[in-house]
């Protein structure tokens, strides 16, 4: 039947409106809001008690920092881009990395459980049907009692468990993709402090996560390896980082300094299906039969603060990378009007199998436990 036109997308915009509310009782969130309460809670205890060690504080002594800013210094002097200070960028990154210390350590226990876990799966199972064991079936004694009495040797009248080993579907590639904001409502400073910690955990611990597996080759034999992609979108689509697949051996913090500096919003609206729809077709025939088979685990993270100026055009693209296998997720930080959370909430989380969409509202500092639960519901299950 095609694409549904543009006043079908409008008029089902017009029919999910009048159902939100119902909506919004019975979908509760994906990511229980208790458990990202416990997260942060059970952070912060850490952060204060690291900071109790030795002293009242744990503040880096004067040396180590002085040291760290004469490395900082020299790596900046290696990596001079005209009209830009790449020494006060990275003075300003180390802040950030300071800031989400906690949230950086958390992923790195999960790679480092993902790198020295099995990838073999035992599993326990009961099988009928034996001719010895030690738990009798009664359903098999009842379809065997004319053979026990016509004393045939050994019927099959037991039950034993089966242990099964199974390799565990393990991918070659994990793809993360950011697609964030740039409309002019972002031009906020609260809400771009923000961005740039999740820019920044995302990105910097992923780039962690590929150096511990690239030092763990030689015992893993794995060929996994992680890319990251970062998208903006406004009135049109910019390209702020693209996968390493694509771009080459670029300097991971050149790439970070980067991107932070690319991200800051400008004038426009929210056409964030330009973005979707141009992951959707650069994802060529090979790459979507091994998202299939498993061999590319992609997934994406949308962070907006608004709805979606085409929400019809955004909930087609997030259809289709549905049905491609891409794991997409939407997060919309700030404070925003009905009609936009409206907006969002039909791009999606309407005709969806599965809540895709989480409101994160005014309270923005949860973004960032709740894109690590989220790396760890997408990412727990991998193997090397």
């Amino acid at each position: 039947s095609g694409n549904p036109s543009k006043e079908q997308q409008e008029q089902k915009f017009k029919e999910w409106s009048n159902i939100h509310e119902k909506f919004e009782s019975q979908s509760p969130d994906q990511l229980n809001e208790d458990e990202i309460k416990k997260f942060t809670e059970r952070k912060e205890e850490e952060k204060a008690k690291d900071a109790q060690k030795g002293g009242k504080t744990k503040e880096q002594p004067k040396s180590e920092r002085a040291f760290q800013e004469n490395l900082d210094k020299d790596w900046a002097n290696q990596h001079e881009i005209q009209g830009r200070n790449i020494y006060q960028e990275l003075r300003s990154l180390r802040r950030i990395e300071e800031s989400i210390l906690p949230y950086l350590n958390d992923l790195t226990e999960l790679w480092q459980n993902i790198i020295t876990g099995s990838s073999i799966e035992i599993t326990h199972t009961r099988d009928s049907a034996h001719s010895s064991g030690f738990d009798l079936n009664i359903d098999s004694v009842i379809d065997n009692m004319g053979a026990i009495y016509a004393g045939q040797s050994s019927p099959r009248i037991y039950d034993k468990v089966i242990t099964k080993e199974s390799t565990v579907e393990k991918p070659e590639i994990i793809r993360v993709r950011l697609v964030v904001d740039k409309s002019g409502s972002m031009d906020d400073e609260t809400k771009q402090n923000v961005l740039a910690k999740t820019l920044v955990l995302i990105l910097r611990s992923l780039q962690q996560f590929n150096e511990m597996l690239n030092l763990t080759r030689g015992s893993t034999g794995s060929k996994l390896k992680v890319e990251t992609q970062v998208l903006g979108f406004s009135n049109t689509l910019s390209i702020i980082k693209k996968l390493e697949s694509e771009s080459g051996n670029e300097d991971p913090t050149i790439e970070i300094l980067n991107t932070l500096k690319m991200s800051g919003a400008e004038r426009g609206n929210t056409y964030d299906h330009v973005a979707l729809n141009h992951i959707l077709e650069t994802q060529d025939e090979v790459s979507k039969q091994r998202i299939q088979q498993g061999k590319i685990l992609d997934v994406l993270f949308e962070i907006t603060d608004g709805g979606s100026s085409d929400a019809g055009a955004t909930q087609e693209a997030v259809k289709k990378m549905v049905e491609v296998g891409v794991h997409a997720s939407a997060f919309q930080i700030g404070k925003v009007g009905r009609d936009e959370e409206r907006a969002f909430n039909y791009a999606w989380n309407s005709d969806q199998n599965e809540k895709r969409g989480m409101v994160i509202g005014v309270d923005m500092q949860k973004l960032l436990p709740v894109l690590s639960e989220a790396l760890k519901k997408y990412l727990g299950g991998v193997k090397v």
